[in-house]
């Protein structure tokens, strides 16, 4: 039996590709962002609000302006600069945002509840853990059980990712029909989403793309020609391909698991030759960067 269930939309792939699997699996009564004051919201929101629309579900977007004011964090317009890296790195830890996802589960909590809703979906997946605390199966255990004991409606949490990786998540979510050229997962806000030189998401983004069989969008991908200036991901791969023994030494600019290290360094090459092949491609907003 399907259940009544609300959405946690932030814009990212992620949660849009929750999105969908809930479109399928429930009746999704509702998506909710929030605006946090982070360097991405303005990026990420516009897209959670194009997919609820799609499918005739209603936005709303809270607005926690004291989060920016009074949290420490450099993921947030009041922090510092966003360090590169990937989910493990220590440095991330400057990303974190204390407690919020516990802030925004019990907003979606009361907010379920008023519209008679039975559950809340959240995308947290296996990747989250690393440095996240508010992501970890003991907290979220935790906060499920405060959200159902607190609610006469007993409003369940439901995470249909939490055991799969990002490529896992890409996957599914071209298997429901996803349009991820639809998307935001840089945290820095940047011009175009595949900046690899930012944190997390948009690293592990591009990569998921190249460690499963799912095609990455070409709409996402900057345009890029020898004779113009690289991107830090694009010039990673021409390393790759015009000198690879400097590939090999500067390795790729994030750092993946080592059963994945070769495969995908095999693959960073195998697709920047069907991106040069492919000719280019659109910017996210579907405008040719030529």
């Amino acid at each position: 039996m399907k259940k009544k269930v609300v959405v946690l939309i932030s814009g990212g792939m992620d949660s849009v590709a929750a999105l969908y699997e809930a479109h399928q699996s429930h009746e999704v009564v509702g998506g909710l962002s929030f605006d946090y004051g982070s360097k991405h919201n303005h990026k990420e929101i516009p897209f959670a609000e194009w997919h609820c629309r799609k499918f005739g579900i209603p936005h709303r977007t809270i607005r926690l302006d004291f989060v920016g004011q009074m949290f420490k964090s450099d993921l947030l317009q009041s922090g510092g600069a966003i360090p590169d890296g990937h989910y493990e790195q220590q440095n991330m830890k400057q990303t974190v945002v204390p407690f919020r996802n516990g802030i925004m589960l019990s907003i979606a909590g009361g907010y379920a509840e008023s519209i008679e809703a039975a559950g809340l979906v959240i995308a947290a997946h296996s990747g989250d853990h690393a440095i996240y605390p508010d992501c970890r199966e003991d907290f979220m255990k935790a906060m499920a059980d405060a959200i159902r004991l607190g609610t006469y409606a007993a409003v369940e949490i439901l995470r249909p990712f939490i055991h799969n990786t990002k490529a896992e998540i890409a996957r599914r979510g071209h298997e429901l029909g996803v349009d991820f050229a639809q998307t935001w997962s840089c945290y820095k806000g940047a011009t175009f989403t595949a900046a690899p030189a930012a944190p997390a998401s948009s690293v592990a983004k591009p990569l998921s793309w190249l460690v499963c069989p799912t095609p990455r969008p070409i709409s996402i991908i900057r345009r890029c020609r020898p004779s113009q200036t690289w991107p830090p991901f694009d010039a990673h791969l021409r390393d790759l391909l015009l000198d690879p023994g400097r590939g090999r030494a500067h390795r790729c600019p994030v750092r993946l698991h080592s059963h994945l290290r070769l495969q995908s360094s095999l693959q960073l090459v195998r697709y920047h030759v069907r991106l040069v092949v492919a000719g280019g491609c659109r910017d996210v907003n579907g405008s040719d960067t030529r």
